[in-house]
């Protein structure tokens, strides 16, 4: 169960990066999310609804990382402190690192999240589309 979410998990973000270096998410002359991708709008037959959900969620999941990531470097910086004291406080240090390791996860947590979303959105047979579109890409 945990290898096929890994490899789902993989397999949608191999297709947000691969489409956009492919220049497929590439749209009126700026870069774009997939689902903003003409060829596939088109392939996917997404409608305007669920290109905004898609912005909506995805912009949700992004504020959360970027909050997140923030709170992991602030730690970083504690924890750099510590180190550089004269007489370092392990117990501080372990408490904090395993502080980092859970937002850590917790930012995994919302990609997968997000992966359930867009696959809530898109139902079955849209999202398995989706991600023969990805493998068809990559294989070029």
């Amino acid at each position: 169960m945990k290898k096929t979410a890994l490899t789902v998990v993989l397999v949608l973000c191999g297709l947000l990066c691969c489409l956009n270096q492919a220049g497929a998410g590439r749209h009126a002359g700026s870069w774009q999310k997939w689902w903003h991708s003409p060829q596939i709008i088109k392939a996917l037959h997404l409608t305007g609804g669920e290109q905004a959900r898609l912005d909506r969620i995805h912009l949700d999941l992004r504020q959360k990382e970027i909050n997140k990531r923030g709170r992991i470097k602030a730690i970083r910086m504690e924890i750099d402190a510590l180190m550089n004291q004269s007489v370092v406080n392990e117990h501080k240090v372990k408490v904090l690192t395993q502080k980092a390791a859970r937002i850590r996860a917790s930012i995994d947590q919302d990609r997968y999240h997000f992966l359930l979303q867009v696959r809530k959105l898109l139902g079955n047979v849209r999202y398995q589309r989706l991600k023969t579109l990805y493998r068809d890409r990559r294989l070029r």
